[in-house]
């Protein structure tokens, strides 16, 4: 096998979920592609670690994932060799209930301006009900509404990097 593991492990934390994983020997290691599911079936991958290509030396390799909007998820690796070919890690799940957004909205029933405390501007992208894009700003702390038909929107919230943060939905009176 081009790679041999020897843990993977995965802890939830207040700043999101710090994964961890050992390898023993690697053969021809380009990357390792970080996966993630909701459900333990479909996996997204959300990162990539660079391997060491040829290593006979326990390596050890983390990631944080603090883009989380449930306090439960399966991760797991899919290890790249250079010439394409790959294997997955054994699945593991985290349960973080200490993990909280730093970002909220308010109100969430709204007539004119939405508020939304962060420690930094963010970037907004508001979608009507049928997905359509009705809004978008840069570096706001707030969203007027008092323009919008009354419904129900999402707000889409990002950061600096334009990495999806959160989606909250509100509704205009």
């Amino acid at each position: 096998l081009p790679v041999s593991w020897v843990s993977f492990k995965g802890e939830g934390s207040d700043d999101g979920n710090y994964l961890t994983w050992k390898t023993g020997v690697e053969i021809d290691n380009e990357y390792f592609a970080i996966e993630r599911s909701k459900n333990g079936v479909k996996f997204e991958e959300i990162g990539r670690i660079e391997g060491k290509g040829f290593s006979s030396q326990e390596t050890t390799y983390e990631c944080l994932d603090n883009n989380l909007l449930s306090s439960r998820y399966f991760y797991r690796l899919k290890q790249v060799d250079f010439n394409g070919q790959f294997e997955y890690s054994e699945v593991i799940t985290i349960h973080n209930d200490q993990y909280q957004s730093e970002i909220r909205i308010y109100p969430t029933q709204v007539s004119d301006v939405v508020y939304i405390e962060s420690k930094e501007d963010v970037s907004v992208r508001v979608y009507d009900v049928q997905g359509k894009l009705v809004y978008t700003q840069e570096n706001t702390k707030e969203i007027r509404m008092d323009g919008f038909l009354k419904g129900t929107y999402f707000i889409q919230l990002h950061d600096n990097e334009k990495t999806k943060v959160d989606v909250r939905r509100v509704v205009k009176l």
